[in-house]
């Protein structure tokens, strides 16, 4: 899958030195959507991730990459959803880039709260998304630039040995 002609530019992490804002330029596959923060945005994600992974011949990293995805678009609605916006609801933007050993998944919201690794109970109902997000991938968030506001919560799959800046 190729990226549209007016791709949307990835929020940089701040912390990174210039040089390594960019880390995603020379990976060979790029794909981007944005979606209304809806409950049915994780089903969508996961769907369009699945597509992008078969045409970039890298079936094998899907099953773990669907579900972390779905797992951080699931938190990045709900965060969303908790606020009252007053011009309407901002949407849910997802990048997938990929190369031949692994796939980075970023989700950007408007909120900037924190994603938390929860200890979830037994008897409660969630809290346990990120608790297999990092069962099954390298993951980490920041705030973006105030120039984007929110925040981007990205995850690497498979679990990387090095950066994921070493991975392109």
């Amino acid at each position: 899958m190729r990226p549209p002609a007016a791709w949307a530019r990835i929020p940089p992490d701040p912390a990174l030195p210039p040089e390594r804002r960019e880390w995603h330029a020379n990976w060979p596959h790029k794909d981007y959507v944005e979606l209304a923060a809806e409950e049915a945005a994780a089903s969508s994600a996961h769907l369009r991730v699945r597509e992008s992974l078969h045409q970039w011949r890298l079936d094998y990293l899907a099953e773990d990459t669907e579900l972390v995805t779905a797992e951080l678009v699931t938190n990045a609605v709900t965060a969303t959803r908790k606020i009252a916006w007053e011009l309407g609801r901002p949407p849910v933007r997802l990048w997938t880039v990929g190369s031949r050993q692994a796939v980075v998944i970023l989700v950007w919201d408007a909120c900037a709260e924190r994603p938390r690794l929860g200890a979830p109970g037994l008897e409660e109902e969630s809290g346990r998304g990120l608790v297999l997000v990092d069962a099954l991938a390298e993951w980490g968030h920041y705030q973006a630039a105030s120039a984007f506001g929110g925040k981007v919560t990205w995850a690497q799959v498979p679990k990387p040995r090095t950066t994921i800046e070493a991975n392109s």
